[in-house]
């Protein structure tokens, strides 16, 4: 099949790959159709034509291949979750899964979890400060 090029109206997940808003992406007839469906996405030559339309922040997830990312949250919280339960795999003894300020590290959360989008620092650290003991003072 041919594939044509779109312009990403929404975050899309598309094998295996993260497409941000306003993001180029090749697609065959049979994918697009239906993020066109959904507003998901518009023909390249038609950028100019569509803009305002609505992108309420929806992620649309369009998978044509089995990745680990088949369960990946769309939500913050959701994210949150999953990262804090990948810390809880990591090995306590391996370097290669700590940094040397003694935080989970970010390639290993990312090995774990398999996401398309994939997990940043800020995300890092905001989980490892739930499963830190809190001060009683």
């Amino acid at each position: 099949m041919t594939q044509k090029r779109y312009e990403a109206l929404t975050p899309i997940n598309h094998d295996g790959e993260g497409y941000a808003i306003g993001a180029d992406i090749e697609l065959d007839g049979k994918h697009a159709d239906s993020l066109l469906a959904v507003n998901a996405i518009k023909p390249k030559e038609a950028a100019a034509d569509n803009a305002g339309s609505d992108t309420s922040g929806k992620v649309v997830q369009l998978k044509t291949k089995t990745t680990e990312s088949a369960d990946e949250p769309t939500t913050p919280i959701g994210r949150q979750a999953e990262i804090v339960k990948a810390i809880a795999k990591l090995d306590a003894d391996s370097m290669a899964h700590w940094t040397k300020d003694k935080k989970p590290d970010v390639s290993a959360l990312n090995e774990i979890l398999g996401w398309a989008v994939k997990v940043t620092a800020a995300e890092r650290d905001a989980a490892w400060a739930m499963l830190q003991p809190k001060d009683s003072a």
